[in-house]
């Protein structure tokens, strides 16, 4: 019963793990402070949630390396490249795969170089790229389509809500 009620107020209650989650807030912060009031001796799972960032860090720089590999599939699919870009990158950077020059982006993405940033505290995660042009990847351009690099993935803020839940309840973080 316990972790559920946590469940439902980590997952729903728009703390700082709402970036992560869809649905919008359900329970705020006067089902919070009772439930914390409740529960004191895990109050101290509650207050820093930095070891689950690093999980959740490593999960998404996981399913960026994914989304790379197969051509954006996970993030909805990427447009080709037009005719002529195409044919320039094939002659340029043979055999380099979709969204991949030098490697620069992808790495940054993957959490693999000094253009990742990843920045934790006890109640909230940042995590990105320094690389300027993948906004203009991300977003697309009047003259490139929008291939997007961050996104959601199915199922995601409902495994990190679970996850959210056990660290306040167990303080483990699974």
């Amino acid at each position: 019963k316990l972790r559920k009620r946590a469940e439902l107020l980590i997952g729903y209650s728009g703390t700082s793990l709402a970036p992560f989650c869809g649905p919008p807030p359900l329970l705020r912060g006067v089902e919070v402070r009772r439930f914390l009031f409740d529960n004191q001796k895990n109050y101290r799972f509650f207050d820093n949630f930095a070891p689950l960032f690093v999980k959740a860090k490593a999960e998404i720089s996981a399913m960026n390396t994914s989304n790379f590999a197969l051509g954006g599939l996970p993030s909805g699919g990427w447009a080709p490249l037009d005719a002529g870009y195409g044919a320039w990158k094939a002659t340029r950077f043979p055999g380099m795969p979709p969204m991949v020059k030098t490697g620069r982006l992808l790495a940054s993405m993957t959490g693999n170089s000094p253009d990742s940033l990843f920045s934790v505290t006890p109640t909230s995660m940042s995590i990105g790229t320094k690389v300027e042009y993948a906004k203009f990847h991300q977003y697309g351009t009047t003259k490139m389509p929008k291939r997007k690099l961050v996104f959601e993935p199915t199922g995601f803020a409902e495994k990190y809500a679970n996850d959210a839940a056990d660290w306040v309840v167990d303080g483990q973080v699974s």
